[in-house]
């Protein structure tokens, strides 16, 4: 009753079950189906909707400036959504405003239009290599071969994002395929609203030695490729127009600080 009538968001409109109780976003969080069903809920309750007892959805070009704009002091990382579970900080998830504004001003400089059009020809050189494997599976031998489109852009993507990061690819446009590497982030990605919805219920510290158990199958093996890769583009002699070129450049604290932020790209459970 509390959370219907009495809440400091009771104004707001959203699914009674929504307004509630936090199960009913949790349940459309674990089956995967939560951002097709808000785009529903604003279509219904329009541009603020009341997904949770205490959280709202925004759905208005306003909305963005004041939530993700330029001020001075920042919304803090929400760490029931994203904790940090014991792992190396980063910029994704766990860095409050201030250590994260530091981090952004150290990484912008990759980011820049320059920057951007010096690393083009590595996106060509992959966009033009998915097109070449494409080629000549079409015109090899046999029935011709019904392509997942989804498959063949995110091979692409994950050897441009090796090159940039690694300075090498995956190898999935060569082999038509996935990468154990590549695996094990979409498989911690897949793993990730279980995880949630424990810190949500309370009950996230109980069961992490059995989520841990259950969860945390090869993550050792993809920390250490993570660390493999990231030394041995750490150790080329050679100027690339990378991500990591750049921070290579710069005192060792820095260089400390971007492995952290590319070590939370692994398994973090």
């Amino acid at each position: 009753m509390y959370n219907l009538y009495f809440h400091p968001l009771a104004r707001f409109p959203g699914p009674l079950a929504h307004r509630a109780t936090r199960l009913a976003f949790l349940r459309r969080y674990i089956k995967g189906t939560l951002s097709k069903d808000l785009l529903a809920f604003h279509d219904k309750y329009g541009p603020i909707v009341r997904i949770a007892p205490d959280e709202l959805a925004f759905n208005h070009p306003d909305a963005w400036k004041d939530i993700y704009g330029h001020k001075a002091e920042e919304f803090p990382k929400f760490l029931t959504f994203y904790p940090g579970r014991g792992g190396p900080p980063n910029i994704v998830t766990t860095q409050h405003h201030f250590d994260h504004r530091k981090l952004r001003h150290q990484l912008a400089p990759q980011f820049s239009d320059r920057s951007m059009r010096e690393q083009e020809p590595i996106f060509t050189q992959y966009m033009d290599l998915m097109i070449k494997r494409m080629h000549e599976k079409a015109e090899g031998p046999g029935p011709k071969p019904v392509f997942d489109m989804v498959s063949w852009y995110t091979w692409t993507a994950f050897d441009i994002i090796g090159d940039l990061a690694f300075g090498e690819p995956f190898g999935c446009l060569d082999r038509a395929g996935d990468d154990p590497w590549i695996n094990a982030v979409f498989d911690a990605i897949n793993k990730t609203p279980y995880l949630t919805t424990a810190a949500f219920l309370g009950v996230d510290k109980i069961l992490m030695p059995l989520l841990k158990a259950v969860f945390s199958k090869g993550r050792a093996a993809h920390d250490a490729r993570t660390k493999e890769k990231l030394e041995k583009r750490m150790k080329l002699e050679v100027e690339r127009p990378d991500l990591m070129e750049g921070f290579l450049k710069q005192s060792d604290s820095l260089v400390c600080s971007i492995l952290h932020i590319f070590a939370s790209v692994r398994v973090d459970y």
